[in-house]
């Protein structure tokens, strides 16, 4: 696979370039479980306030943001999933805001059809958090739940 921007080499179905911001995909690839995403860190809206509408613009913009990054569809979707989600923050928060703030990235995968719903029933969700003032992210690694593949 090749970047059409800068013309790098890479391997495997896909690719983001940072430097042409832009994702490669051959034609008809199919991302199968387990899936790694990082992702831009979504606002920290827990404590705050801020008017629906500019909420809304800045919830699609995160969305569209995801989307450009990782544009191809999953293979499956999972009916039953894990997830554990590492926050790569400036200052640890509570439990409470580090899970509100993992919402809009949850809503994404239901949307983008790798788990059926992110309902306790179906997605087992660990949130972790650790300090990088320099590179604020999220990551997140998503698999099926352990007792589903023990109960074969």
């Amino acid at each position: 696979m090749t970047c059409p921007g800068c013309g790098r080499t890479i391997p495997g179905l896909g690719y983001w370039c940072p430097d042409c911001e832009e994702y490669t995909v051959e034609p008809g690839a199919r991302r199968s479980p387990p899936w790694t995403f990082t992702l831009d860190l979504p606002p920290n809206l827990a404590n705050g306030r801020m008017h629906w509408a500019e909420k809304g613009r800045k919830q699609a913009a995160y969305v569209n943001g995801c989307d450009r990054r990782y544009p191809v569809d999953p293979a499956l979707t999972l009916p039953k999933a894990e997830a554990v989600i590492t926050l790569y923050v400036h200052q640890t928060m509570d439990r409470d805001n580090a899970f509100a703030r993992c919402k809009w990235t949850l809503d994404w995968l239901v949307r983008r059809g790798y788990v059926v719903d992110d309902s306790p029933d179906c997605l087992r969700l660990e949130v972790r958090q650790e300090v990088d003032r320099k590179n604020q992210r999220i990551e997140v690694s998503l698999g099926a739940l352990r007792e589903a593949k023990e109960a074969k």
